[in-house]
């Protein structure tokens, strides 16, 4: 029974495999990874900048002020 569907499920197996490595081609760590094999890119190590202190700026709250506080107003009937 299994014989019968065994050219299907080689051709969906092929077809999962090829989407997964495009899906991995268009990652960022795949594109690196296939520059690096092409010979565009050359491997730089990663220690390298590891432990750089990065700018960051500062932490506000002022985000979490302004969604809690309910913006209304007004609304002008006119009257009859």
């Amino acid at each position: 029974m299994f014989s019968h569907m065994e050219g299907t499920l080689i051709v969906a197996g092929l077809i999962a495999a090829g989407v997964i490595v495009a899906a991995f081609a268009a990652e960022g760590r795949g594109q690196r990874v296939i520059r690096i094999l092409l010979g565009v890119e050359e491997r730089r190590p990663v220690r390298e900048h590891l432990f750089d202190e990065l700018d960051r700026p500062e932490a506000s709250l002022d985000v979490v002020d302004k969604l809690g506080r309910p913006q209304t107003r007004e609304l002008q009937v006119s009257g009859r």
